[in-house]
């Protein structure tokens, strides 16, 4: 998955209990990676600590990219990887 943060985003604890469920159940039905784009973010470091502990939670592999295009080689490396795992070519 790739999304684009908007620029003033920070969750609340409550918004954040709420993802951390949507991000275990699109886990269960497959979400095997997601890239984030910060750069709209006034309060980067701070999203990007929430987003670690959320998909580190679930298991989940994700980092911060720049563009779109950055962000494709790494997921479509991710994909392959978790099809692997499951013995799917």
């Amino acid at each position: 998955m790739y999304s684009v943060y908007d620029q003033n985003v920070i969750l609340t604890p409550e918004a954040e209990a709420v993802l951390a469920l949507s991000i275990a159940e699109r886990a269960e039905k497959g979400l095997c990676a997601c890239a984030l784009n910060l750069n709209n973010s006034t309060s980067r470091l701070i999203v990007s600590a929430q987003m670690d502990r959320l998909y580190k939670n679930a298991g989940v592999p994700w980092r911060t990219v720049d563009n779109y295009e950055e962000s494709k080689p790494w997921l479509e490396a991710r994909i392959e990887e978790a099809r692997k795992a499951k013995g799917k070519n």
